[in-house]
């Protein structure tokens, strides 16, 4: 808001808006064929993991900016899906990470870290190398399926 806050922009009621769900947990649960079950679900992958799995999907993400373009294709373009799942959200926080070191001068402040204090840059939430044993997967309802 740009705007001053006042009372003038307070809501009240019920405000209608996609449901968001956040499903976490140990590798080989089921998270994804749990939403891969939505009605017109469709995936943006960040980690190979779907394999075995009969879903739509767009083609692996790389990159922050792959995975910005397959949301660009989903608000521009018709389509039947009504979920958007996001699988990993912990493979897209590095994606993300990646994005935000390339596009700033943040990539110099991680290579001054990394030569100067080797125990502060494994703990950098960005350093690639770490690994987890859980994932997360984002899911969002889009067109006003109301699965999620």
């Amino acid at each position: 808001m740009n705007e001053q806050l006042s009372l003038s922009h307070v809501k009240t009621g019920i405000l209608k808006q996609p449901r968001r769900t956040l499903i976490y947990g140990v590798q080989g649960i089921g998270k994804s064929l749990f939403c891969a079950s939505a009605p017109d679900v469709i995936f943006i992958s960040t980690e190979d993991g779907l394999g075995d799995i009969d879903c739509a999907q767009f083609p692996l993400a790389k990159s922050f900016a792959d995975v910005k373009n397959a949301i660009r294709v989903l608000c521009k373009e018709d389509h039947k899906y009504k979920a958007l799942a996001v699988d990993s959200m912990d493979w897209l926080e590095r994606l993300i990470w990646d994005h935000v070191i390339d596009n700033s001068t943040a990539r110099v402040i991680l290579n001054t870290l990394r030569t100067s204090d080797t125990r502060l840059a494994t703990r950098l939430p960005f350093d690639t190398g770490r690994s987890s044993s859980r994932a997360s997967i984002g899911c969002v309802t889009i067109k006003g399926c109301k699965y999620f």
